[in-house]
C-alpha cells in the first residue's frame, strides 16, 4: 500500500512542475494494474496454448499458487504483432490481431483479450531452383525445407536461402542466391535462383592470437590447407577440434576471397588461449576419514605442444598409522606418432583400508595404465583401448604392525585388464 502511494504521489509531483509539458506515463499508470486474465479470440487454426508461449502478457497460475502479474500496456501491441508473425509462419498471410485492455472484477485488476481475424492461409504450391554442375540437385532439395502443400512461411524461405547457400559452401563455392515468390493468395509458388560462381581453393592460411601455444599445433587441428578445395563443412569441423583440444577459450577462422578471378582465398585462424596451467584442491570429512584432502596440479600444453600432465594426491586420515591415500601422475600425448591418435600413461599408487569384526586390513595396489583414444570428428564417435595393469598386496593391521596375507588370501597379487570403448 506504501508503494502505490509513494508511486501516485511522484507522479502528482512531477505532473505539477513548473515551466514544462508532462504527460503522466500510462505505463506507470499501469504498473498500478495487474493482469486477472488473458483470452484470446477468433483463433481457431492456433490454439490458445501455442499463441501464450509467445506473448509477453501472463495472467495468474491456475491454482492461484503465484501472483498476478503486473500489467504493462506497451505490451499490448508487441505482443499483438507477435501474434499476427505467428500467424503468417503458419500461412495466414493477412492475418490481423487487435488487443484490448478491460477492467477486471475489483479496481487494479485488468483483462486483456486479444481478437483474431485469420483469414485465408496460404499453401505452398511448388518449389523450383536452378540446377548447376557445382551440386547434385539431390543436395540442394534436401537442404529446403519447405514443401508442396504445406503453408507457406516467408520465414522458412529466408532459410532455405542460407541453407542453398551452405550447400555450395560445402562444395568450395560462395553462391548468389535469391528468391522469386509467385501465385496467388492461397498457392504460393517459390523458385530459388542460383548463381554458383567460381570454386575456390585455398591459397594461405594465417594463425593470430597464439602466444603459448605453437602454431604447429594450431594448423595440425585444421582440416583446410593451402592448395586445398575450400569446403565450408571442414571449415566448421576444423573449429571443432580446435575447442576439442582443450587449448582455447575461442576460435574464430575466417575466410576472405583474395582472388574471385583465379577462385582464391585466404583463411585467418583467431584464437584465444585458456591458461595452461591450473591447480585445484577441497577438503572434506566423513565417517571414517576425518579429514579427507585433495589437490590437483595440471599443465595442458607442454612445450607449446599441446602435451598434458596431471598429478592428482588424495589422503583421508582415520587414526594413526591407519589412513587412505592415492597419487597418479598422468602424461598425455595428443598426436601418438605423427597421428591424430591420443595417448596416455598413468602410473598410480594407492593405499586403504576396511574395519571388520574389529580387525583392520590394509590393502596396497600399484597401477600402470596405458590408453589409446580416437576422436572421429564427423561422426562426433569415440573409440578408446586401454591397458590396466594393477599389482595388490593385502595386510592386517595388529598391533600397531602390518601382518601380510599369503598373495591369494584376500586379491590376486596381479590383475591385468583390457578395455575397448567406443561412443556415438
Amino acid at each position: 500500500m506504501k508503494r502505490r502511494a509513494g508511486i501516485a504521489l511522484a507522479v502528482l509531483v512531477l505532473a505539477l512542475l513548473p515551466g514544462r509539458a508532462f504527460a503522466i506515463d500510462e505505463q506507470l499508470l499501469g504498473a498500478l494494474k495487474r493482469v486477472q486474465s488473458v483470452r484470446i479470440e477468433g483463433n481457431s487454426a492456433i490454439k490458445d496454448g501455442a499463441i501464450r508461449k509467445v506473448i509477453k502478457t501472463g495472467a495468474g497460475s491456475f491454482l492461484g499458487l503465484r501472483s498476478l502479474p503486473l500489467y504493462r500496456p506497451d505490451f499490448l501491441q508487441s505482443d499483438a504483432l507477435t501474434i499476427q508473425n505467428l500467424y503468417a509462419r503458419h500461412g495466414f498471410l493477412s492475418a490481423t490481431v487487435a488487443a484490448q485492455a478491460d477492467s477486471g472484477n475489483q479496481p487494479n485488476r485488468v483483462i486483456v483479450t486479444y481478437h483474431v481475424h485469420e483469414g485465408p492461409q496460404a499453401l505452398v504450391g511448388a518449389v523450383t531452383f536452378d540446377t548447376t554442375d557445382a551440386v547434385p540437385p539431390s543436395a540442394v532439395r534436401g537442404a529446403i525445407r519447405l514443401r508442396t502443400g504445406r503453408p507457406y512461411d516467408p520465414v522458412q524461405v529466408v532459410l532455405d536461402r542460407g541453407a542453398v547457400a551452405g550447400v555450395y559452401a560445402d562444395h568450395g563455392h560462395f553462391p548468389t542466391v535469391t528468391t522469386r515468390i509467385g501465385g496467388d493468395s492461397l498457392s504460393v509458388a517459390v523458385h530459388f535462383g542460383i548463381v554458383a560462381g567460381p570454386a575456390y581453393h585455398v591459397r594461405d592460411v594465417a594463425i593470430a592470437g597464439v602466444k603459448e601455444v605453437d602454431t604447429v599445433t594450431v594448423r595440425r587441428e585444421l582440416l583446410l590447407g593451402p592448395g586445398d578445395r575450400f569446403q565450408r563443412d571442414r571449415l566448421i569441423k576444423s573449429s571443432e577440434r580446435l575447442y576439442d583440444s582443450g587449448l582455447f577459450n575461442s576460435v574464430e577462422i575466417e575466410p576472405l576471397r583474395a582472388d574471385t578471378l583465379r577462385g582464391e582465398l585466404d583463411i585467418t585462424v583467431r584464437v584465444r588461449e585458456r591458461k595452461p596451467r591450473w591447480v585445484e584442491a577441497g577438503i572434506g570429512a566423513g565417517s571414517s576419514e576425518h579429514p579427507s584432502l585433495s589437490a590437483e596440479w595440471g599443465n595442458r600444453n607442454l612445450w607449446g605442444l599441446g602435451r598434458a600432465v596431471t598429478a592428482d594426491l588424495t589422503y583421508g586420515y582415520n587414526r594413526p598409522q591407519v589412513y587412505r591415500f592415492r597419487g597418479a601422475l598422468a602424461y598425455t600425448e595428443p598426436w601418438l606418432l605423427g597421428l591424430r591418435v591420443k595417448g596416455r600413461v598413468v602410473p598410480s599408487f594407492e593405499r586403504g583400508f576396511a574395519d571388520f569384526g574389529g580387525v583392520t586390513y590394509v590393502q596396497q595396489a600399484w597401477g600402470l595404465s596405458f590408453g589409446l583414444s580416437r576422436d572421429f570428428t564427423f561422426s562426433h564417435s569415440h573409440m578408446s583401448l586401454t591397458l590396466d595393469n594393477t599389482w595388490t598386496q593385502a595386510a592386517e593391521r595388529f598391533k600397531g604392525r602390518d601382518r601380510v596375507f599369503p598373495d591369494t588370501a584376500l586379491a590376486a597379487p596381479y590383475v591385468r585388464r583390457w578395455t575397448l570403448a567406443y561412443d556415438q
